[in-house]
Parts: C-alpha cells; structure tokens; sequence
C-alpha cells in the first residue's frame, strides 16, 4: 500500500508519504515520512516493525529516526483521496488524524 498526501491541523496542515508491504519471509518493507511545520515535528522512518491490514483499513508503526515511535492507521475510502482517512500518535504525545485534504491512499 502507498498514499501521500496532506490533513489539516490544529494549525494549519501536515503532509505524509508513505509506502508498505510485506517482503520475503513476511517483513515488512517500506518507508514513512511526517511533518507537521507548526508542531515542529519530522519524522523520517526507513525500519517498519508492524503491518496489518483490514479490508480497506491498515495499521504500521516504526521507530523515527531520533527515537521517535509512532503509529499510523490510514484507510483507503475509494477515489478521490479526500474520502480516505489518516491519523498518527507518536511516543512524544502527537496526535493528529482526519480526512485528506489532499493526496491518495492506495490499497494494491
């Protein structure tokens, strides 16, 4: 699965990328970015440690660059984008989810 794409924020927006999927011997595979300007949050994250996808719904997490660990639950609601939903809790105590206000997420 991959989407990219922005929500809006307490103030202002945050825009993600992200793209997952279960490699050899059921690894999981990708990588994830975040940033949030006005929180003053980046996240960049290549190492993954959870997958699981229902349906139209997938849950990840992994470990940011600078400690961070974070928690992602997207859900792909069809075209366009804007239907499909995002939200991210990170170890820090962020926490910011809603509808795309730009992009897609994708299911293959």
């Amino acid at each position: 699965m991959e989407g990219s794409g922005s929500i809006a924020v307490h103030a202002g927006q945050a825009d993600f990328h992200f793209s997952v999927t279960h490699g050899r011997k059921n690894k999981i595979v990708g990588s994830f970015s975040y940033s949030d300007p006005a929180a003053g949050l980046n996240i960049n994250a290549s190492k993954l440690s959870s997958l699981s996808i229902n349906a139209n719904h997938a849950q990840f997490s992994g470990m940011a660059k600078h400690g961070k660990s974070f928690v992602v639950n997207v859900t792909d609601n069809g075209n366009p984008g804007t239907n499909d939903t995002f939200s991210i809790s990170v170890s820090n105590g962020y926490f910011a989810s809603g509808n795309l206000t730009s992009g897609n997420i994708v299911f293959h």
